[in-house]
């Protein structure tokens, strides 16, 4: 698939894996079977922004996150990938996900969105023709120290494949989303009978 389409189109890829197709629509990935095993950011440039302000960003998540990290410049800003220690199924968890990467990225301007069970993402090492530039790993560690200086690879490097948050090394070690979910129970909003007291 990539070698036929890269540098022609964008190359994407389901961000989470599936257990299952739907019974009915068998070219259809059933969605409460889903198997998410990390969370997901996008930054992206503003349209009066620079490219030095995803960088603060994205520095500024990767200071809150525990375990391994992933990270990918994709041509205009950076997909963050946090894996979990074990992977949590079905969509009833996903609320509670979508949750924390939005209190993770709270007051992050340049935020473009977070992950979902039928989030595509950009296959990293990739071409990105609408920006005209490769989609590359990057090396997390290195870019947090020294973000603003941090030269981003033009091209794809072998010597950093081994982080590729889909072809690369298996995580050593994940965050715990179930801990922290039950450390983080969701708010009850009280809801408004309209009566008058």
């Amino acid at each position: 698939y990539i070698s036929k389409i890269n540098g022609k189109a964008s190359c994407y890829t389901s961000l989470y894996s599936f257990e299952r197709r739907e019974e009915r629509r068998s070219w259809k990935m059933d969605i409460d079977s889903v198997v998410m095993d990390r969370a997901w950011w996008d930054f992206d440039m503003l349209e009066d922004g620079s490219l030095d302000d995803v960088k603060r960003d994205v520095a500024s998540l990767l200071n809150k996150l525990d375990g391994d990290v992933r990270t990918v410049f994709t041509g205009r800003g950076f997909h963050v990938h946090q894996f979990f220690d074990k992977p949590v199924k079905g969509t009833m968890i996903a609320k509670h996900i979508d949750r924390y990467q939005r209190v993770m990225a709270r007051g992050l301007s340049t935020l473009d969105g977070v992950g979902f069970p039928q989030k595509l993402t950009r296959v990293p090492d990739t071409y990105n023709p609408a920006r005209g530039k490769w989609s590359v790993n990057i090396d997390t560690e290195i870019f947090v120290s020294n973000p603003l200086n941090y030269q981003i690879p033009l091209k794809p490097q072998k010597r950093l494949a081994h982080l590729d948050p889909f072809r690369g090394d298996l995580p050593e070690s994940g965050f715990n989303i179930r801990s922290w979910i039950s450390k983080n129970p969701q708010k009850e909003q009280s809801v408004s009978t309209g009566e008058f007291s």
